[in-house]
């Protein structure tokens, strides 16, 4: 899914616990933490990111870029992070299940091709050969759920 609409959807679900903002964030976190260092490195070296339109394949990204994304995209990560910040911060805690929420997005709609979601790493390699997020069909159903979801809750509040 990208990363946007992770976004919404954390801040959706989670973002009454601990501000909207931040579930937004941890929405968004996996990709951040996973992609944001290589994009500002290509972005400063003032190597182009993208090629004629398309993304770059999976392998032309550095093993590191793998490592992370695999770190950030485990559930079983996730959960210690979690466990962590229960302690901490409860209402922090709780806006943090936007990130397991991102991961739970990303199973289904990552294909093995590119940058599979490796959710019990890094016990297991197990992922599923998804239907990728940008095939038009998913990309379309994703922002019409987010269009329900958004207006659902904008009548509940009587804000439209």
């Amino acid at each position: 899914m990208d990363i946007f609409s992770h976004g919404l959807w954390g801040g959706l679900f989670f973002g009454r616990h601990a501000g909207y903002g931040t579930a937004f964030l941890c929405g968004m976190l996996p990709d951040l933490l996973a992609f944001g260092p290589y994009t500002l490195y290509r972005l400063a070296s003032r190597q182009p990111y993208w090629q004629h339109g398309t993304p770059p394949a999976a392998e032309h990204f550095p093993a590191w870029v793998h490592f992370i994304y695999n770190c950030t995209h485990s559930l079983l990560l996730s959960g210690l992070i979690f466990a962590a910040l229960w302690f901490y911060s409860r209402p922090l805690a709780l806006a943090f299940l936007a990130w397991p929420l991102h991961i739970l997005l990303d199973i289904p709609t990552h294909s093995s091709n590119f940058f599979p979601t490796r959710f019990l790493f890094p016990l297991s390699d197990m992922h599923v050969n998804g239907i990728v997020w940008h095939n038009r069909y998913i990309w379309g159903a994703n922002v019409l759920a987010l269009l329900v979801a958004y207006l659902a809750v904008w009548v509940r509040r009587g804000l439209f």
